[in-house]
């Protein structure tokens, strides 16, 4: 990703009148290495729901998924990160002796070459082709001669605004062939009070993890923000199935970034959105997908249904 592209972005972002700095931004290799350990905490129940569905079905998924015939095929994974859900599936398929091509996408090369490193030696029969790079990109390249499996695990989708998420999809529908699967996680509607302490853990990794971006700004495009200026904010609206996630800024405040250092100007207590997660009934994601002609062929559930997996078919 250009840096062009990352300056016109945030500068577009905070000379907005409600500002907001896209969330792709938070993952640099400190904004990855934070969610990892966001993943350990005792609150964030989706990434340990998503894994018990994972290690307890993945002979079904993988049943599911698999070719008749046992034709090889190839399972592209849309913001892979360091897979560690996904070789669970991965190592099913293994003892199946099936031939996979596996394309882990991620903006992170890091991520993506300990990751390879790490299956290569592992598989025989499964390929590791990594793809470092945006998720349109590695749509762009999907093979129209081999059944293709897309993986987008860990509530993806919700990370993305109502209209926006829809277009994404539409996106990924267009670029599979029929016949075609798509393997994805989504939240499932909850207790609110289990969804906002996810989001707002004692040991505040996601209150760093987002400030991370006002590091990432300072780093990458001269700025001098006080992060310490800064608080982090998170709430769960139960009218809209969303986490919305904030940095406030604690007084009135002038910073600048970039190459043309127009002032930005905040007010004490106004807000930068940096993050939306949505929530969704089995209902909103069957809806989803009818919407640009995938429909649900399977789905699962973790033992505690916190969480649902759901397999779409290209029509």
């Amino acid at each position: 990703m250009s840096s062009s592209k990352f300056e016109a972005d945030v500068m577009k972002g905070l000379h907005a009148k409600e500002k907001h700095i896209p969330s792709k931004y938070l993952y640099d290799s400190r904004g990855s290495s934070l969610f990892q350990k966001i993943m350990e905490q005792p609150e964030y129940y989706l990434t340990a729901a998503e894994r018990d569905i994972f290690s307890t079905q993945a002979a079904d998924i993988v049943s599911n998924i698999t070719p008749i015939k046992n034709t090889s095929f190839q399972i592209l994974e849309l913001g892979a990160g360091n897979a560690s859900k996904t070789e669970v599936l991965l190592d099913e398929i293994e003892r199946r002796s099936v031939k996979v091509m596996y394309r882990p996408v991620d903006i992170d090369g890091q991520v993506l070459s300990q990751l390879t490193q790490r299956m290569s030696s592992k598989y025989t029969n499964i390929k590791i082709n990594p793809l470092e790079g945006l998720n349109d990109q590695a749509l762009a390249s999907l093979p129209d001669h081999t059944p293709n499996v897309i993986l987008f695990l860990g509530s993806n989708i919700g990370n993305y605004p109502k209209v926006e998420g829809q277009a994404l999809l539409d996106r990924i529908a267009d670029a599979m062939n029929v016949g075609d699967l798509l393997l994805m996680g989504a939240d499932r509607k909850k207790d609110p009070n289990t969804i906002q302490a996810a989001y707002n853990d004692k040991a505040g990794v996601t209150a760093a993890f987002n400030k991370n971006i006002l590091r990432r700004i300072n780093s990458e495009l001269d700025g001098d923000i006080s992060l310490d200026a800064f608080e982090f904010f998170a709430y769960y609206n139960i009218k809209a199935s969303a986490v919305h996630s904030f940095l406030i800024s604690r007084e009135d405040q002038t910073f600048t970034i970039g190459t043309d250092r127009s002032p930005i100007h905040l007010k004490a207590w106004e807000y930068i959105q940096i993050e939306v997660s949505r929530k969704f009934s089995l209902e909103d994601l069957k809806e989803m997908g009818e919407t640009v002609g995938l429909s649900i062929s399977e789905y699962w559930t973790d033992s505690n249904s916190l969480f649902y997996e759901v397999l779409y078919e290209k029509k």
